[in-house]
């Protein structure tokens, strides 16, 4: 970054909400790119979301529940260094469930409060003070009226990763290939999937990230740090709540930085 290279950068943003922070930091002091890959905000499912969502009252969903489970081999070699406690910066919560954290707070803001429980097949218990966990329940609190809900393993399958968003109407169900609307009974009244996700999204990201650099203003996603930032905030309390057995509010973690809490969903309803 000091030598002004831009940066697209898988995820997490840093090991802990500190290191991302500093980075984050020096880009914005060096004038370049720090932009997470999330592939996931380019993705049609997502995008049918953030469309849904402008069509509905503001106050209309009451519940978010989200599920996130990434079974895979513990030996494989890029999981190896998360039984490492030296170098382990996350499971479940900064890496495996960043995305549905992200697609969250980008349509909802910060949650005002943070509540976690979280467990660790670790082998030993100083292995299991570090924060690297198999298993998480987030629970977020942005309203007297709106919560979220997530559970997130390494150790349940099969492989999964959606929102499910519940309001008095029925509830949507999306992740990053399909869209469903359905109405309390459960019936689908509405059924979007999609084919070849991943490769369109990558395309559609690296284009964003593009502009950000050459038309500063036009793009989507990539110019704006500060959701990522928000992200690990948000991260950084659940961890902090799974240590404390009490609430956290992540905007007291960014305000300790000089951020003040932003909410990025007027952002994005203007995107075209």
């Amino acid at each position: 970054m000091k030598k002004k290279f831009n940066i697209l950068k898988v995820v997490p943003p840093g090991l802990n909400f500190e290191q991302a922070a500093e980075l984050l930091a020096i880009a914005k002091k060096e004038k370049i790119r720090y932009t997470i890959a999330g592939t996931a905000r380019y993705s049609p499912g997502f995008d049918l979301l953030r469309d849904y969502l402008q069509s509905l009252d503001a106050n209309s969903v009451h519940l978010i529940t989200a599920h996130c489970h990434t079974p895979g081999e513990s030996d494989e070699k890029h999981h190896r260094w998360l039984s490492d406690p030296q170098i382990a910066g996350g499971g479940v919560l900064l890496r495996d469930c960043y995305t549905l954290i992200d697609q969250i707070i980008l349509n909802f803001g910060i949650p005002q409060q943070v509540y976690s429980l979280k467990t660790s097949d670790a082998p030993d218990r100083k292995q299991r003070l570090s924060i690297t966990e198999d298993t998480a329940i987030l629970t977020m609190k942005f309203s007297d009226t709106l919560m979220a809900n997530i559970s997130a393993s390494r150790t349940f399958g099969p492989p999964q990763c959606q929102l499910r968003l519940h309001s008095n109407e029925g509830f949507v169900t999306v992740s990053a290939d399909s869209f469903i609307v359905s109405n309390n009974s459960g019936k689908a009244t509405k059924r979007s999937n999609f084919k070849s996700v991943r490769a369109g999204s990558i395309l559609r990201m690296l284009e964003d990230f593009a502009m950000s650099i050459d038309s500063p203003g036009n793009n989507k996603f990539a110019a704006h740090a500060d959701v990522d930032l928000n992200n690990m905030a948000v991260i950084e309390s659940a961890y902090l709540s799974a240590k404390t057995s009490m609430p956290e509010e992540p905007g007291r973690i960014l305000e300790m930085v000089g951020n003040e809490p932003t909410n990025w969903t007027s952002a994005a309803k203007k995107i075209v």
